[in-house]
């Protein structure tokens, strides 16, 4: 029962961090009718195109004791040399269905699944040869779909070898009075035609197993919820402290910009809502910079600093929503926005050049009543 709600409660599919770790441990979707089917294409290759320079190997092997048995030595001296003759004339012969089966096989590895490398699969393990557990996988959901995939292959199998058969046991009685030659190369047709059969109804059931295999293997991956979010902690850390320190560095970030508002030359304003503090000094700057920016709140908070520390605020609501959205803090403005600030920033210049000279004024006459 608990098995049935751990697997009723993993709704989310894996994640790629899981998929990746349980390669790494050799846990991968593998089907075996896939290996099968290249099996059989192999098996096919052999009898077509290989079958006659096999048996011409292995008959060049045993000629001698087959025609003249009487004319081999085979004394202490010998028997080596016999022996080894055989055994070389018999590797020569089966070198091509070895390493021509050695390729399929890891080529139905690598079609699957890639280049795979994990050690760790391979690694004896006391539970894989326990009985219990060895049981258990035979009584298992996935034992019993493994059994009933056995059973439809052979049935299927052996159904389409038979129609391919039947038509041919008409000729037996034919084929057994033809002299060995024609026999054997009789029989190797038969073959190919049953080995033809048995690849194009394998194709279709490896298609299949792989299909489900991976959507197996896919559900055995599924995680919980729960499993989803502490693997996300592990990964990216815990989102509560990275929205902390992210909301810590966005104050901080503030605090700097508004430290920067009292030497700005001018603020744009849209009046309230948007807000962008610019600065300007022609000696020591190429091009005038946004050194803060704000909407609503801060906004507002810009234009009363701007305020507190006498720097000039200018309402233009087309200028300030375009430097908002097109200036980061800190970064120059761009050329093609050159003549719309220096209009702006030539007021202002303007402006307190007239302010300057009202001071002086002011003074002046301040200081001209003092001495009368």
């Amino acid at each position: 029962m608990s098995d049935d709600q751990d697997e009723a409660s993993k709704t989310e599919d894996p994640t790629d961090k899981k998929l990746s770790d349980a390669r790494e441990k050799g846990q991968v979707a593998v089907s075996q009718e896939v290996a099968s089917w290249f099996s059989l294409v192999g098996g096919l290759l052999i009898v077509s195109l290989f079958a006659g320079f096999v048996s011409k190997q292995i008959y060049t092997s045993i000629r001698p004791f087959i025609e003249k048995p009487h004319e081999l030595i085979l004394d202490a001296a010998n028997v080596g040399s016999v022996f080894a003759y055989v055994v070389a004339g018999t590797a020569i012969a089966l070198s091509i269905p070895v390493l021509l089966f050695l390729f399929l096989g890891v080529s139905a590895n690598l079609m699957q699944n890639g280049v795979l490398f994990a050690p760790e699969a391979i690694a004896p393990k006391l539970q894989n040869i326990s009985p219990i557990k060895g049981l258990q996988k035979m009584f298992s959901s996935k034992g019993l779909v493994e059994f009933l995939k056995g059973i439809f292959k052979i049935v299927l199998v052996g159904a389409l070898l038979g129609l391919i058969m039947y038509p041919e046991l008409a000729r037996l009685e034919e084929i057994m009075q033809l002299d060995p030659v024609e026999m054997l190369e009789e029989i190797r047709w038969m073959l190919i035609l049953l080995l033809g059969g048995a690849v194009c109804v394998m194709a279709v059931i490896a298609f299949a197993d792989l299909v489900y295999q991976r959507y197996a293997f896919n559900k055995q991956m599924r995680m919980t919820k729960q499993e989803v979010r502490d693997e996300y902690k592990q990964t990216e850390g815990d989102p509560m402290i990275k929205g902390r320190l992210r909301n810590l560095r966005m104050q901080r970030a503030r605090q700097r910009m508004m430290s920067a508002v009292p030497q700005a030359t001018v603020v744009v304003t849209n009046p309230t809502h948007y807000a962008v503090a610019i600065k300007y000094e022609r000696d020591s700057m190429q091009a005038p910079m946004v050194v803060a920016k704000g909407i609503d709140a801060v906004a507002l908070r810009i234009r009363e600093m701007a305020e507190e520390h006498k720097v000039p605020v200018v309402e233009n609501p087309p200028i300030a929503r375009m430097l908002y959205a097109s200036v980061e803090v800190d970064q120059e403005i761009k050329p093609e926005q050159y003549q719309a600030i220096a209009e702006i920033i030539s007021y202002v210049f303007r402006l307190n050049q007239g302010r300057n000279q009202n001071q002086n004024q002011n003074q002046g006459r301040n200081g001209g009543t003092t001495r009368q």
